[in-house]
């Protein structure tokens, strides 16, 4: 098969590729409106702006941790699965 093959078969996969980029870029961008949103809250008052900012910080402190076990899983799969 041609290079020119292979580039037509390959396109579509990057296609998804750069979808799938896209939507985690995405959802990068929403947490990061969350946090802000949830940091103006939590400074706009006294007692309950502390409580709320507090949960929300410990809450966004467990999904970063989540992403960050799964992403080095990810990563140490690929180191241990040789690729053909």
């Amino acid at each position: 098969m041609t290079s020119v093959g292979l580039q037509s078969l390959l396109l579509p996969l990057l296609g998804i590729q750069s979808a799938l980029v896209y939507h985690e870029l995405m959802g990068l961008f929403e947490i990061a409106r969350v946090l802000g949103a949830s940091y103006r809250f939590a400074t706009s008052g006294s007692g309950l702006g502390a409580l709320y900012g507090r949960f929300t910080l410990n809450f966004f402190r467990t999904i970063v941790g989540g992403i960050a076990h799964d992403a080095l899983m990810d990563r140490s799969i690929e180191e241990l699965v040789p690729q053909a």
